[in-house]
């Protein structure tokens, strides 16, 4: 096989791969894993992919622990105003890498209730790695 079939048939793969990360996160198929929610997060159109990762946000319980912290990643690196509401609750979560990762979401998307609940955050969060980070 040739580099350039390789190259293609390489191409192809990656791209089925994503498809199949936006159809479980899109499905709200909490089989969905944390490399496809970022993958989805980063690489997917944000009108489409927002209210999707809004939904792992807020119903947190039915996704395990790497898929949420993977869609507060993605927003940190793609910030987006609609999503403040659902990363802002996440501040008082019992999990201190989710309390951190709201920290840096909520740094990357801005606006008055980002300040307002970083602020909180760096005043009262139990976690000093938290409180460090929503200070910063």
């Amino acid at each position: 096989m040739s580099g350039r079939a390789m190259t293609v048939l390489l191409g192809c793969a990656l791209l089925l791969g994503a498809c199949a990360s936006y159809d479980k996160l899109v499905e709200h198929d909490p089989s969905v894993g944390e490399q496809e929610v970022y993958a989805a997060g980063v690489d997917g159109d944000a009108d489409e992919m927002v209210p999707h990762l809004i939904y792992v946000l807020r119903h947190r319980d039915e996704f395990d622990h790497a898929a949420l912290v993977a869609a507060l990643a993605s927003l940190a690196e793609h910030p987006d105003g609609r999503t403040a509401d659902a990363v802002a609750s996440l501040a008082r979560d019992d999990d201190e890498e989710v309390r951190w990762h709201v920290a840096l979401a909520l740094k990357a998307i801005g606006g008055e209730l980002a300040r307002t609940t970083l602020a909180a955050m760096a005043e009262h969060d139990s976690s000093e790695l938290v409180r460090t980070e929503a200070a910063s």
